[in-house]
């Protein structure tokens, strides 16, 4: 084994292991360094890219947010207190015939759920309470907003509660 500690042992061909390491390492990260210049172009542009992109995206962001989702660009109208209105529940739509109609969105969950059992003998005692019931055809409603997918919410003219429905029960073309 070589003592590195004496001067006289030392060979410049023969590096010590720490130094053998620390080469290795240099070379491995000039390897790195020139992989990615191959890849990505100079640092200084691969930066620039970025920025541009970025900016880019921003632009794009804010453009989308103040156009609004309204079809034609329109921002939506923005009632008391800045608080913008959703069109679909200022609309008068028509209700079709023969769906199920309920009081609040929990009847309306148990009268599915009772559907989907073909319990129909609850689903009867259901609709005997008076609080569902089912959509008769050409009945003008206000759609409300809220209730996802599959149901939405109605209301009569000149009412304010609220009933359920599922969404094919209701025309607002």
């Amino acid at each position: 084994m070589t003592d590195w500690t004496d001067p006289s042992n030392y060979d410049p061909d023969d590096l010590p292991p720490w130094e053998r390491d620390k080469q290795r390492m240099e070379r491995s990260q000039q390897r790195a360094a020139r992989w990615k210049d191959r890849l990505f172009g100079q640092r200084k542009g691969l930066s620039m890219v970025f920025w541009a992109v970025l900016l880019v995206g921003v632009a794009v962001y804010i453009w989308s947010f103040n156009s609004g989702s309204e079809p034609g660009g329109m921002a939506p109208q923005q009632g008391q207190h800045g608080v913008a209105k959703a069109n679909q529940g200022n609309q008068l739509c028509t209700l079709k015939e023969g769906y199920l109609i309920a009081a609040n969105e929990e009847l309306f969950n148990r009268a599915l759920d009772f559907l989907a059992d073909k319990d129909y003998a609850a689903v009867d005692k259901l609709i005997a309470t008076g609080l569902v019931g089912m959509t008769k055809a050409g009945v003008k409603v206000h759609r409300g907003t809220g209730g996802g997918w599959t149901r939405t919410k109605v209301r009569l003219p000149g009412q304010i509660d609220y009933m359920w429905v599922p969404i094919e029960a209701v025309d607002c073309h």
